[in-house]
Order: structure tokens, then C-alpha cells, then sequence
């Protein structure tokens, strides 16, 4: 064997895009690059086998040329692999004189696939999973092993722990046994070290065999790091000289990180799929719940001098409390109390007294008096909801701003309803803006943010400073909004 001439170093170079004195790192990392793009698994249109090959021999000859000087090694016989796996580690103690073989191809008997799906897919581990069932003193546990993708498990996990948390606490230590069951397959079972070692050597010789060098490199690496048998150690070592021994940033599989917040996700989602009609129930009944309450102590108040009555032509009808209150006998403050009333609860408005006092009734059937200052306007359910706990003062202006986040927006809004309109300007679900719109008008509004993508059309009466919006709502609607130019108009 003859050694390379300067000139064939010098086309290798080129053949990697190098310049004639690039370095050892320089051919690595380029080489690299080159297999992330010529390698056959990247391609699946075009056929880059050739190619492939060729890039192969030109590292080959440059990392010998490299490692040895101008002097090529003397000539060996290529080893001879008979076996599934390669057993005989062989020496480099002398490096001057011998050159590292060919790389294998090993034979291989059994292609691993996942249990479940059966198919060659990245992630494969050995894992072993936890299923317990309690029966009143009883705990029956259970284990599943077996080899399955990133994929499945996902599916598996979720399929074990939702087994678990269904029929794992009907028993004395049930509960404990559930939970650490639930933590362990959240976490992606219990995987054993010594089990997926074996199957990562394995899945390396049946990427090499396939010609999938940089899927083989990444489990060869992952035995480097987190294997401890020696013997194994060896033969990683053995292949990785063979394979050229790259940067150990080309490909390393850990564990998915994503695994547990994956299931996270899916148990969160579970539990709010089962929270959802518990707090709809709550919902629906909230008008009893809150006045089949035990009734909170309040001091008789007495209606403020300064108090003015708003929205006098809608102040009779069904209406709320803003703060727990006695209901009193009379108009008068000393009074004898009727009974206590909670803060939200729902009250019909009889009549208007003398000096802001209010005739009132309650569902239960009792009648007395109360400051005005102290009943709502509107839904009890509504005002609860947005925490409307203060009197609502006078409606504001047509065309008000009532956020807080200004902009160089313009924009024309036409309310034909016939009720007042609160419109929300939101960015990304978020509300950066409120405009007031009096019934049948047309604003002109300026200032408004920048980035407004949908907006919040609300009709009603009576609306509260305190929570920004009707405590008596007609109808709410959302559409998208983009706002482009200064001269744009939109119709409620």
C-alpha cells in the first residue's frame, strides 16, 4: 500500500469543502455537516447511497492520514464477523503501526421492535410498568415488562395510571401503592439499567447493520456514559474506533425530557374534564347555596346623606347585595332586625322609601328595609363572578377609554342596538383596552393599542366601575379584529 500523495489529500480536502490545511477537528466537523445531509434516513425521495459511500471512504482516508502521518500502516486482513454480536475486542496498543478495521457489518437474527406498535422507532427501552388494584385488604400489583417506543409509553402510562387511580384505593395501604404507581409510570417506568444496556448494544449493531451510523453512535455513546460493566465498556470502545470515534455531539438519546410533562398534561386535563361538571352543577344551584347559607353578622346601615339614586326608571325588580346587611323592620336604623343577609344574595326591590331607604323581599319570604347604597343592579350570578362589590356610579361618556394601555389607533364604532356596549380590545386573549358605547351612536376612538387581534362586543345595563362591566348582560360575542389603517369602521 502505497502512501497518499499531498495532491489526494489535497482533493480529499475539497471533496469536504476544506481548505489544504484544515485540521483534524476541521474533517470531523465537517463531515458532520455532510452526513446530517447525504445520509440515506434524510433523504427518503432520492437516492444518496453512492454518495453516502463515498463520503464514508474520503473520512476513512483522511482520519488515517490524520492519525498516522504520510506513512500509511501496513496492510491487515480485514477481521472476520460471524456471530450476532462482536465479541473479541481487538488491541490498538501499538497505533504507529496499525491501522483501526473496517467497519462491521454484523449479522443480525432478530430485529427489535416495539411490543406494542412493532415497529423499529427511536426510543426504544426496556421498561417495566405498575399496575395495582385494591381490593378492601388486599393490593394486588402487578408488573409489565417489555420493550416499547417513546410513543406507546406515552400511551401506556396514561393507560396504567388512569387503571390505578379507577380501582387503586379500595384498600388499607391502596392509596400509597397508587401513588407511588402513578409517580412511577408518570416518570416512564421503571427502566433497568442492566436490561436496556444489553438492548442498546443491540439497537446499535442493528443501526450498523442498516447503515444508520449516527442512530448507532448516539446509543454506543448513551452505554459510555451510564453503563458500568466492563466487558460492555470494552465494546464500545471496539466500535466506536471502528466508526471513527466522532465528536460525542453527533448523537446522544437520553431519556425524552418531555415524557413527564406529557403526562402531566394529560392527567391535568383529566382532572379538569372531571372538575368541569362539578363546578357547572355548583353553578346551576349557587343561587340556593347562597342563601341557604348561615347568615353573616352586619350592623344596621344607615343610608349615606350625599347618596344619590341612579338608574331610578330600573331600580324596582330583581337585584343583589353588595355587602352582608340587616334587613330591618322599619326605615330607621334602631330598628328591630328582621334577619341577616349575605353579601350576593338575590333580592327583589319592592319599593323606594323616604331619605335612600329600599323596600326589599328575599326568596325565604322576608320583607323590611335596607340602605339602597347597599343593593346592586342586575345578576347576582354576574356580579359575584367579577367581584362587583361596590355601588355602580353614572355610566360613563360615549366613546370612553377605559383601560389603561393607550396607542396611535384610530378606529369608528356604530352601536345600532338599542342598549349601551361595552367593546374589549385584546391581544392574545389578553384585554389591553375598554371603550363605552351609548345606544345608537357612532364614536370615534382614538388612542387604542397596537397588536389588537380580536376583540369582545358586550350589550347590557347598569354598568359597574368596580368590576368593569354590566351586572346586567343582554349578550356577549367575540370576533377577530385586525386593525391596519386610520380610517377602518366596524358595526356592533
Amino acid at each position: 500500500m502505497t502512501a497518499p500523495s499531498k495532491q489526494r489529500i489535497h482533493d480529499l480536502l475539497q471533496q469536504l469543502g476544506l481548505p489544504q490545511d484544515a485540521s483534524l477537528h476541521d474533517v470531523k466537523q465537517a463531515y458532520r455537516q455532510r452526513v446530517k445531509t447525504l445520509h440515506p434516513d434524510k433523504n427518503p425521495g432520492q437516492d444518496t447511497t453512492a454518495q453516502f459511500q463515498q463520503l464514508q471512504q474520503t473520512y476513512q482516508s483522511l482520519i488515517q492520514y490524520y492519525q498516522y502521518g504520510s506513512h500509511p500502516p501496513p496492510t491487515q486482513s480485514s477481521p472476520h464477523y460471524s456471530k450476532e454480536e462482536i465479541t473479541t475486542p481487538v488491541s490498538f496498543t501499538d497505533q504507529d503501526s496499525k491501522s483501526p478495521p473496517p467497519i462491521p457489518n454484523p449479522v443480525i437474527k432478530q430485529v427489535i421492535v416495539c411490543r406494542h406498535c412493532h415497529k423499529d422507532k427511536q426510543g426504544l427501552r426496556y421498561r417495566r410498568w405498575l399496575k395495582v388494584t385494591g381490593i378492601i385488604i388486599i393490593t394486588h400489583q402487578k408488573t409489565i415488562s417489555g420493550i416499547w417506543c417513546q410513543r406507546c409509553s406515552t400511551r401506556l402510562a396514561l393507560k396504567f395510571n388512569l387503571w390505578n387511580l379507577l380501582l387503586g384505593w379500595w384498600s388499607l395501604t391502596g392509596p400509597w401503592h397508587t401513588i407511588r404507581g402513578w409517580w412511577i409510570n408518570t416518570l416512564g417506568g421503571l427502566p433497568p439499567l442492566a436490561e436496556n444496556s444489553k438492548l442498546e448494544y443491540r439497537l446499535a449493531l442493528q443501526h450498523i447493520s442498516k447503515s444508520r451510523f449516527n442512530e448507532a453512535i448516539g446509543h454506543l455513546y448513551w452505554l459510555k456514559h451510564y453503563c458500568q460493566n466492563q466487558a460492555m465498556q470494552d465494546k464500545v470502545k471496539q466500535l466506536l474506533h471502528q466508526l471513527g470515534d466522532p465528536s460525542e455531539a453527533v448523537a446522544q438519546p437520553p431519556e425524552s425530557t418531555q415524557f413527564f410533562l406529557s403526562q402531566f398534561m394529560l392527567l391535568s386535563f383529566i382532572i379538569l374534564v372531571i372538575s368541569i361538571p362539578i363546578l357547572m352543577w355548583q353553578q346551576a344551584f349557587e343561587p340556593l347555596s347562597l342563601v341557604s347559607k348561615p347568615s353573616v353578622a352586619a350592623d344596621p346601615i344607615a343610608p349615606e346623606a350625599q347618596h344619590q339614586p341612579l338608574y331610578t326608571n330600573h331600580r324596582l325588580g330583581k337585584h343583589y347585595t353588595l355587602a352582608p346587611a340587616a334587613l330591618l323592620s322599619d326605615p330607621n336604623i334602631n330598628s328591630s332586625i328582621v334577619t341577616q343577609i349575605t353579601q350576593y344574595a338575590p333580592v327583589n326591590v319592592i319599593s323606594a322609601g323616604p331619605q335612600g331607604w329600599v323596600t326589599i323581599s328575599t326568596p325565604q319570604g322576608f320583607k323590611g328595609f335596607i340602605a339602597e347604597q347597599l343593593i346592586g343592579f342586575g345578576s347576582h350570578t354576574i356580579a359575584k363572578r367579577y367581584q362587583c362589590h361596590q355601588y355602580p356610579g353614572p355610566r360613563p361618556f360615549n366613546g370612553e377609554l377605559l383601560g389603561q394601555n393607550n396607542g396611535k389607533k384610530r378606529l369608528s364604532i356604530k352601536n345600532p342596538h338599542p342598549n349601551d356596549a361595552i367593546v374589549l380590545f385584546r391581544q392574545q386573549n389578553k384585554t389591553v383596552q375598554l371603550v363605552y358605547v351609548y345606544a345608537q351612536q357612532q364614536v370615534d376612538v382614538q388612542r387604542l393599542p397596537n397588536r389588537i387581534d380580536n376583540i369582545i362586543i358586550r350589550h347590557g345595563l347598569f354598568y359597574n366601575h368596580a368590576c368593569q362591566t354590566f351586572t346586567a348582560e343582554l349578550d356577549e360575542r367575540k370576533e377577530p379584529l385586525t386593525i391596519i389603517s386610520n380610517q377602518q369602521k366596524i358595526q356592533l
